[in-house]
């Protein structure tokens, strides 16, 4: 009896710690991915965001960014979504946050086909700006590097929201 007892212990401590460290390994490669996917989407941003100094929305120092930060949190798991933030002075209240999405698109997309960036098999770019704010004098964006189904349906559920 004590020996029944015993095995059904190891048995189930066995299958803790399996699960455990399953969970754990795809944690890891989840961060590694969402951590890529940031890199790639940074790289783009910082390619693309010289056509909003261009069309005298940004100035050069108010294009640069510390870092990105993932809207995957909020959203849930694969979502590969990040957002930007820029100081923007106190007399651009008059952006128009729609022409700021449009140029940086355009200029996305572009960037996306010129280097051959892979994207989701139903998208028809890689990188998408899916929301664009201003806080505190400063220029927020969401961009979005559609690369699984998971950003897909993000922008998709973003597209009924609005």
């Amino acid at each position: 009896m004590l020996f029944t007892i015993i095995v059904i212990l190891a048995v189930i401590v066995a299958i803790l710690v399996y699960q455990i460290i399953r969970r754990e390994i795809a944690k890891h490669a989840t961060i590694i991915v969402r951590n890529d996917a940031e890199q790639m989407t940074d790289k783009a941003m910082v390619a693309c965001l010289p056509v909003l100094v261009e069309s005298q929305i940004l100035t050069g120092p108010e294009m640069k960014f510390k870092q990105s930060e993932t809207v995957a949190d909020v959203w849930g798991k694969g979502v590969m979504a990040f957002e930007y933030q820029f100081d923007i002075s106190k007399n651009s209240n008059g952006i128009l946050l729609n022409q700021i999405r449009q140029l940086l698109n355009g200029k996305l997309k572009e960037y996306g086909d010129k280097q051959e960036i892979k994207c989701y098999k139903d998208a028809n770019q890689a990188f998408l700006v899916t929301d664009a704010w201003i806080y505190s004098d400063k220029l927020h964006l969401d961009v979005a590097y559609i690369i699984n189904e998971a950003t897909y349906q993000y922008i998709y559920d973003l597209k009924k929201l609005g």
